[in-house]
C-alpha cells in the first residue's frame, strides 16, 4: 500500500514538473517571436496610423509599453535567479538529490508573483519526505527555503521594483486567477506583463484613466 501510493505520488510529481517545462518553453517561443517581430513593430504602426498625430501617440504607448516590460522582465530575472541559487545552495548543503533540478523549477516558478514561490517550494520538500523520512530534515528545508522566497519575495523585489509599475498585490493575484483559468499556467506566466501592457494603454485615454 505504502509502495503504491509513493509510486503514484512520483509519477504525478514527475508529470507536473514536465508540465512545467513544458509550459516555460511555450512561454520562451512566445517571447522570442516577439523580440523577432519587434524590428517590424514601426512599419506595422506606419502602416495602421496614417495620420502623424495618431502615429505619436500610438508610438509612444508602445514605448512606455516596452520601457515597463523590460523593467518587470529584468528584475524578475534577477529575482528569480537569487531565489533559485539560494535554495539550490541550500538544498546541496542538506543533501536533496536532484538539486539543480529543483532549483531550476525555484527559478521558472518565480516569474508567478505570489502563487509561484509557493509551489517552488513544495516538490523540494517533498522529495525531502522521500529521500530522508525524516521530518525534521523535511522541516528544516522548508524553513530555509520559506525565508529565502520571503526575504527575496517581500524585501528585495519590491525594493528593486519600486513604486513604478503601481499594480497592487490584489490585481496582480486576480490577474493570475484570471489569465490562469484562460491559458493555464502559460497564463500565470504572462499574467503581470498583459496588466501591465492594459495599464499603459488605458492610462494614455481620458475615458479609461
Amino acid at each position: 500500500m505504502v509502495t503504491d501510493n509513493l509510486s503514484a505520488y512520483i509519477s504525478t510529481l514527475a508529470a507536473n514538473i514536465v508540465n512545467i517545462i513544458v509550459q516555460a518553453a511555450l512561454v520562451l517561443v512566445y517571447v522570442i517571436f516577439l523580440l523577432l517581430e519587434q524590428n517590424t513593430f514601426a512599419t506595422k504602426v506606419a502602416n495602421m496610423f496614417p495620420n502623424e498625430a495618431r502615429r505619436a501617440e500610438a508610438e509612444q504607448v508602445l514605448g512606455s509599453i516596452k520601457q515597463q516590460i523590460q523593467k518587470y522582465v529584468s528584475i524578475k530575472t534577477l529575482v528569480s535567479l537569487l531565489t533559485g541559487l539560494g535554495s539550490f545552495l541550500v538544498m546541496r548543503i542538506i543533501g536533496l538529490d536532484y538539486a539543480l533540478v529543483w532549483a531550476s523549477i525555484v527559478f521558472l516558478l518565480n516569474y508567478i508573483p505570489y502563487v509561484g514561490s509557493i509551489i517552488a517550494v513544495i516538490f523540494p520538500v517533498g522529495m525531502s519526505l522521500l529521500q530522508f523520512g525524516n521530518w525534521t530534515t523535511v522541516f528544516i528545508l522548508f524553513a530555509l527555503l520559506f525565508v529565502i522566497q520571503t526575504a527575496v519575495g517581500y524585501f528585495i523585489e519590491p525594493w528593486l521594483m519600486g513604486n513604478s509599475l503601481d499594480i497592487s498585490p490584489f490585481i496582480v493575484l486576480f490577474s493570475i486567477a484570471v489569465f490562469g483559468t484562460i491559458w493555464g499556467i502559460i497564463g500565470m506566466f504572462l499574467s503581470v506583463p498583459l496588466v501591465i501592457i492594459l495599464m499603459v494603454i488605458f492610462s494614455h485615454f481620458e475615458a479609461t484613466r
